[in-house]
């Protein structure tokens, strides 16, 4: 079975590091991942930046939004203060890089998932996909989208490879 990360372990990582509730953690994560479903459905680009970034076939929302205003917005519906929704999903996101970087899926519940690949005894390589509960969703609502595509940054790529260098280095 492969290893992967797990959203409860997620949570109490983050509520310990923060000195926040579970119950609070979680429930910035989970509108988060709903306000990045709705953008995705009305045709908006979604990053989770540093990690990936989900684009649709037909883009009607042809902004570019920092990390930080769309926390804001996922502040004001659930009455958080912006920035610990801004470190909470920071933190989050982070923590998913971390996890793609020792070797462990990474997976956005009902978005997608980033898979490191191996070879040669190394992880060189990393495989994203979109999940089907975002595809059915998309499906389902007659969303304006179409086809969705996700990308991982070539950043995270880059890392995944200089760590297999670093690791040939060692063995010559």
């Amino acid at each position: 079975m492969e290893s992967r990360t797990y959203i409860g372990c997620q949570v109490y990582k983050i509520a310990e590091a923060y000195n926040i509730s579970q119950v609070s953690v979680r429930t910035i994560v989970d509108n988060y991942i709903v306000y990045c479903r709705g953008r995705l459905a009305s045709g908006g680009r979604v990053n989770f930046f540093g990690l990936a970034y989900i684009t649709p076939e037909f883009e009607y929302l042809r902004l570019n939004i920092t990390l930080a205003y769309e926390c804001k917005l996922v502040a004001d519906k659930i009455g958080f203060p912006q920035y610990t929704v801004y470190v909470i999903v920071k933190a989050y996101i982070d923590d998913l890089i971390e996890s793609v970087l020792t070797g462990r899926t990474a997976e956005i519940r009902g978005i997608m998932s980033v898979h490191p690949l191996m070879q040669d005894g190394y992880f060189c390589k990393i495989h994203s996909s979109v999940s089907q509960a975002l595809k059915s969703y998309i499906r389902d609502s007659n969303a304006v989208c179409g086809n969705i595509r996700v990308h991982t940054y070539k950043s995270l790529k880059d890392k995944i490879a200089e760590r297999k260098f670093a690791y040939d280095r060692k063995d010559a």
